[in-house]
């Protein structure tokens, strides 16, 4: 492969790496709204399988993110042994896969523990207790 297509490939696997991270974050934040003015009007049911899909579809980007992460990783490895320029150096770009990713898990714990507990009852769960 030339140096020009492992560049290209590597931009590929960045740029599907930051759209999953984008989709996760708009999934998140929409959990966290929704759970906040409409959770309380759901039976206990609904709450239970609108945290399961939440989890899931968090779970599938975290693995989008990772898979995407591990390709840029290969074609840089890559790149690195035919002594070919590579796209981005510097101290900041070892910093941001790892700190991303431990934003997507800290952020859907948080936003599934939120769900779970904190998010506001219903009006008559409050009566009863």
């Amino acid at each position: 492969m030339s140096e020009f297509e492992l560049h290209q490939l590597i931009y590929e696997a960045i740029n599907e790496a930051r759209s999953s991270f984008d989709f996760w974050l708009t999934i998140t934040l929409a959990a966290l709204a929704s759970g906040y003015y409409a959770f309380s009007k759901l039976d206990k049911t609904l709450q239970v399988i609108v945290v399961s899909t939440y989890a899931a579809v968090a779970l599938a980007f975290l693995l989008r993110w990772l898979d995407a992460g591990s390709v840029v990783a290969k074609y840089t490895a890559s790149l690195t042994n035919m002594d070919g320029m590579l796209p981005f150096e510097g101290p900041l770009s070892s910093v941001a896969f790892p700190l991303q990713t431990m934003i997507i898990i800290g952020g859907s714990l948080a936003t599934t523990y939120y769900l779970l507990t904190i998010a506001p009852k219903p009006k008559g769960d409050e009566q009863d207790e």
